[in-house]
């Protein structure tokens, strides 16, 4: 009977390590790829503003036009989302996430496959609940 049960827990524990092997803390870099080059500066980073422009047109909004209102991205990352924490262990095939930090000490994180659209985006708040910004 023991022994069923240390079975179990054993294999439940490398169930485990293998999922959380899926992620991996952000890489963040200040170097932007080419297709992400801007001269905007950093601008409207309140909670209320990024909510604004994310829910109201243009629907979908473009990359360009996240740069144009929110300015120089805070860090890339090749990483798929997965929280605020973490993103993929493996780096995407294409594509990235954007980091801004807000002036709340909140975070918005978008994704994008291909340098032009946005793909997902993501409003986390410094405490609390993370928001859907777009999908």
């Amino acid at each position: 009977m023991n022994r069923a049960i240390l079975a179990f827990l054993l294999s439940a524990l490398i169930v485990t390590s293998d999922a959380l092997a899926d992620y991996a803390k952000w890489t963040w870099s200040q170097q932007l790829p080419t297709q992400l080059a801007t001269e905007s500066k950093r601008s409207n980073r309140t909670p209320d503003a990024v909510d604004k422009f994310f829910h109201g047109p243009p629907h979908p909004p473009g990359i360009q036009q996240v740069l144009d209102f929110l300015g120089l991205p805070d860090g890339f990352s090749p990483q798929f989302m997965y929280s605020k924490t973490k993103g993929t262990a493996e780096p995407s095939k294409a594509g990235g996430t954007l980091r801004f930090l807000l002036d709340d000490g909140g975070e918005v994180h978008v994704w994008t496959s291909d340098y032009r659209g946005v793909g997902l985006a993501i409003r986390h708040r410094k405490k609390g609940n993370s928001e859907l910004l777009y999908k």
